[in-house]
């Protein structure tokens, strides 16, 4: 009788065991999964703000965007953003430079009460393929323009040099 006591409480003591380990899985992993904001700004910048696991899926006007806080690290909130989908709007050369693409952020504990969807806010805490993708093409942009107006820019010099030969 003695024994099935024992061997009893012993069950006992392994399912009450057994049932705390499963909820501190539980909890830790539900501490850990970022909380998906959807769509919803607000919900994203007050989770944001404190450095908590949290998601959006955004709309913008270059294309379809993923932000996740993945949490603190020295001091420094991790952020990635992923371009999931480039608007059908952009030139195809474009779009294959920048859809699916990443890059991660880490913004310092005291600059994020910035808003992080906006990518000037963002853009010099980060590095990875998507910012070297913008960076890329904004240097094109800007050499077509400079290009562009070479011919206007050599002429004013040359007569520039006229008006100072007479």
């Amino acid at each position: 009788m003695v024994k099935k006591k024992v061997k009893s409480s012993k069950k006992k003591i392994y399912f009450i065991s057994l049932g705390i380990a499963v909820l501190l899985i539980v909890g830790v992993l539900y501490l850990m999964y970022p909380k998906d904001c959807g769509s919803d700004q607000e919900c994203f910048f007050s989770k944001s703000q404190e450095c908590s696991p949290t998601k959006i899926d955004l709309f913008k006007p270059g294309g379809y965007y993923q932000y996740k806080v993945h949490g603190d690290k020295s001091d420094q909130c991790i952020v990635s953003v992923h371009l999931l989908k480039v608007s059908d709007a952009v030139q195809p050369d474009k779009k294959a430079k920048l859809e699916n693409k990443r890059m991660t952020c880490k913004v310092p504990m005291k600059d994020m009460s910035n808003n992080l969807v906006e990518y000037e806010e963002l853009s010099q805490y980060c590095s990875g393929p998507l910012k070297e993708a913008i960076l890329e093409i904004t240097l094109e942009r800007l050499y077509g323009v400079v290009a562009s107006n070479l011919g206007e820019v050599t002429m004013g010099f040359q007569d520039a040099l006229d008006t100072t030969k007479k």
